[in-house]
């Protein structure tokens, strides 16, 4: 019975929450801020090495950066963030290293975020995302670092 109420709740949350600023495609010249969404629940790998390439990367770029990383001890009971770890506003790119939609964090992060361009793994309910990359891999998903570079890869085409 706990999961129709949470499911309700949570799209009752997304659509309350969901940012009304207006998103598109930027060059990485014009990124001065980003987010970087790891997703630190994802089982099987390590999310403190992709934080760190996201981190190191777009810093030699000039880029502020922050990585949210959070486990399931910084969630609420309905899977978002809690209010200590939310995305600042005003930034100019988020990020999202989930691989599943699955993962309500991400969604509800990227959904409420106010930046001008957002990127992700996989395609969500809304086109939340401006871009979307997903894994040519048909046996799995690459890790979160793999999916970093090349989604930076991606950006770096981007004029």
């Amino acid at each position: 019975m706990i999961h129709p109420l949470r499911d309700f709740l949570r799209r009752r949350a997304l659509r309350r929450g969901r940012s009304t600023a207006p998103t598109s495609l930027l060059p990485m010249s014009a990124v001065r801020s980003a987010v970087v969404f790891v997703d630190g629940t994802a089982g099987g790998e390590d999310p403190a090495v992709a934080a760190r390439l996201a981190q190191r990367l777009l810093a030699d770029r000039g880029i502020d950066v922050q990585v949210l990383c959070p486990t399931k001890r910084e969630l609420d009971w309905l899977g978002r963030l809690k209010p200590a770890q939310d995305s600042p506003a005003g930034v100019d790119l988020f990020l999202s290293l989930a691989a599943s939609p699955d993962c309500f964090a991400a969604a509800y992060a990227a959904a409420c975020s106010t930046a001008r361009f957002k990127a992700g793994r996989c395609a969500l309910p809304g086109g939340i995302y401006d871009l979307v990359v997903a894994s040519p891999r048909q046996e799995g998903p690459d890790s979160q670092a793999e999916a970093f570079t090349a989604i930076l890869e991606y950006l770096d085409k981007i004029q």
